[in-house]
């Protein structure tokens, strides 16, 4: 029986299926605007996760800083907030939360977190709740544990030479140059290069092109954290002496005339006992030179206008001058003026050198603890054998430096305490630097602090 005309048309309608993709894309829309929402927000959450952890590394690191300087964990919270307000995360604001803490430990160390809900915008059709963004870091100071720097150049690089083989496990080294501050070997070369160098670690205000394949070797290696590079300049604890420059014919001459100086010759041969005399009179003299003589010094000043010389067979010795009295000796390189030039005292030392700094100069307070003293740039040449011992500071700020020669074995210091200050530095010869009798003489370290982060 054929079906009604309206049940045909019923059936029909049934089987047609336009429309249908409009029914999906109606149902699956809401999703795609969800997604869409959810990744444009998330763009924006990104961005505010790494801004907040910016922000957070550069607090820990402005706040350990603080704490390793001053020791109160109150003025570093205060400069780790001020750091994270300054990266766009003041505690408080904005609904933003900076917690800072100090971690317990050996080291100086400061752990920061920030956290900051962010507004929803097209994910608020997906969302009930902001998402919070979070960050952490935590970052400590670290010092040697000799307490400083053995040695530090102030403008030139720090240089180890073929054979050398330098031991300073307990000190840092370090460079105030602003290019290369560290070679090691020939050149930039390794290969046939037989220097050994140990040291705390190396810190530097520029960089250095050769250290990775020194460490990669093995002829250096490090008893510290990685070398820190690109970090600020370390303060020159003899910096004031800068201004205390004593260099013409005529000062000395005037020292001499009115009896300050005990003296104002040339001493060529020995044996020869120099009085640097009283706790304040200074002892002068054009130049010091020996070939093969005994030098005997008493504590005091000594004032040497062109050369500091001395042979293999010579020794420089002084009698009175002991640490535990605080007695010892200060030379002064104070160069001389000939005709209109005037020219920097220079300094070549062989043979037996043993001599303290005092743990007072009466002179001028800025020389305590200070063996040598070469202010105007002359040429510095030590040659160190097994009784080298030269205990202090040797502060020539802008001289080129050479320390050659064998001072015993490497593990063996020159002294209990040497510090090196220089304008460049050459390591030749086999010694082992040391500072922990440094108190004894008096002698300013230069502080090292490396700074990184941890987490």
């Amino acid at each position: 029986m054929p079906l009604p005309a309206r049940s045909g048309r019923a059936a029909a309608c049934l089987r047609d299926r336009r429309g249908a993709v409009a029914v999906v894309v109606a149902i699956a829309g809401s999703s795609l605007v969800g997604m869409a929402a959810l990744a444009t927000d998330a763009g924006s959450w990104y961005l505010a996760r790494r801004n907040a952890q910016n922000a957070a590394d550069a607090a820990a690191l402005g706040a350990v800083r603080v704490l390793a300087d001053s020791r109160s964990s109150g003025s570093a919270t205060t400069a780790g907030q001020t750091v994270a307000g300054l990266n766009g995360f003041s505690h408080g604001v904005n609904q933003a939360t900076v917690a800072i803490t100090q971690v317990a430990g050996a080291a100086p160390r400061m752990r920061v977190e920030i956290s900051q809900p962010q507004p929803l915008m097209l994910a608020r059709v997906v969302l009930d709740t902001p998402k919070v963004v979070r960050a952490f870091a935590e970052a400590e100071a670290l010092s040697p544990p000799g307490g400083g720097a053995c040695a530090m150049t102030m403008n030139g690089a720090m240089s180890f030479g073929g054979n050398s083989v330098i031991s300073a496990p307990s000190c840092a080294l370090t460079s105030n140059a602003a290019g290369n501050g560290f070679q090691f070997g020939s050149g930039q070369s390794q290969g046939g290069s037989s220097f050994s160098a140990n040291a705390w670690s190396l810190v530097s205000t520029g960089g250095s092109t050769s250290f990775v394949p020194a460490l990669e070797s093995g002829k250096l290696q490090l008893t510290g954290p990685q070398p820190a590079f690109f970090q600020k300049p370390i303060a020159n604890p003899y910096a004031a002496l800068d201004n205390y420059t004593p260099q013409t014919n005529s000062q000395l001459a005037s020292l001499a005339a009115s009896s300050t100086c005990n003296a104002f010759k040339e001493t060529r041969s020995g044996p020869d006992i120099l009085n640097g005399a009283s706790s304040t009179t200074p002892f002068c003299s054009t130049s010091l030179t020996s070939s093969g003589a005994k030098i005997v010094l008493t504590p005091g000043t000594y004032f040497i206008q062109g050369q500091l010389n001395s042979n293999p067979g010579t020794s420089i010795t002084c009698t009175g001058c002991d640490p535990t009295t605080g007695r010892g000796v200060t030379l002064v390189m104070v160069g001389r003026t000939q005709g209109s030039r005037w020219t920097p005292g220079t300094v070549d030392l062989k043979g037996d050198i043993r001599l303290n700094a005092p743990r007072t100069n009466n002179v001028n307070p800025n020389l305590n603890g200070v063996v040598l003293y070469a202010p105007g740039g002359g040429d510095i040449s030590i040659t160190a054998n097994s009784t080298t011992s030269l205990a202090g500071a040797v502060v020539a700020p802008a001289s080129a430096m050479t320390l050659n020669g064998n001072a015993a074995a490497a593990n063996t210091p020159i002294s209990d305490c040497t510090v090196f200050i220089t304008g460049s530095l050459q390591l030749q010869g086999t010694a082992g630097f040391d500072l922990s009798g440094c108190s004894r003489y008096g002698t300013s370290i230069p502080q090292v602090q490396i700074v990184r982060l941890v987490e």
